[in-house]
């Protein structure tokens, strides 16, 4: 499906690609969701660095193998071979990854943009998404290598410029750097009382 020209970039090194600040809506999201305005653009994630959405086309995603019954899930939360979400739906707040409160090897995935309702998954396949997304972001930063060490000078140059998180990194480097003089000072101590010994007992 082909994506509205005001979506892409038009030239530069970013020629074709989605702009994804054009593309930032209000919202819950999991992987895949479509974009509630764009057609033939879903959900990839959320960039923490850079506070916003990321949005891509269905070829950015790989090919999902027709989907077999869970293992080790009863019978009953089953519909066609999926967990069967309704039978899901529990009362609190959780974290992606957070284990179902009833059935331990189910955990949760988000909550759905469209209906507003829990999303949960078996663990299997949540350790199969974490899997693939590290994986992903390795083979993206090896064909990219200019590009992942821009981002990643960019990325950092934003992060030092909130004075909050700089503020806390630098008390994290102060912390640091006051264990390492205490154990170089427990090193000096100790290596004296040694040369002392050893000198006494000649």
């Amino acid at each position: 499906m082909a994506i509205p020209n005001k979506y892409l970039h038009q030239s530069g090194r970013h020629k074709g690609n989605l702009k994804q600040d054009l593309l930032q809506c209000e919202g819950e999201f999991v992987n895949r969701d479509p974009h509630p305005i764009v057609k033939g653009v879903f959900y990839k994630g959320y960039c923490n660095t850079k506070k916003k959405q990321n949005w891509g086309t269905i070829d950015h995603f790989p090919e999902l193998d027709p989907p077999a019954p869970p293992k080790g899930i009863p019978e009953k939360l089953l519909k066609n071979g999926k967990l069967n979400q309704k039978l899901l739906q529990i009362e609190g707040n959780f974290q992606m990854g957070d284990k179902h409160p009833v059935y331990k090897r189910i955990v949760f995935h988000g909550i759905g943009s469209d209906s507003g309702t829990q999303r949960w998954q078996t663990k299997d396949q949540h350790e199969r998404n974490l899997d693939y997304g590290s994986k992903y972001q390795a083979s993206w930063r090896e064909k990219n290598p200019e590009e992942s060490k821009r981002r990643q000078k960019a990325s950092y140059e934003k992060m030092w410029s909130d004075p909050t998180w700089a503020s806390k990194e630098r008390k994290k480097e102060e912390r640091k750097g006051q264990i390492v003089l205490q154990r170089k000072k427990k090193l000096k101590v100790l290596t004296e009382k040694n040369t002392a010994r050893k000198i006494s007992t000649e």
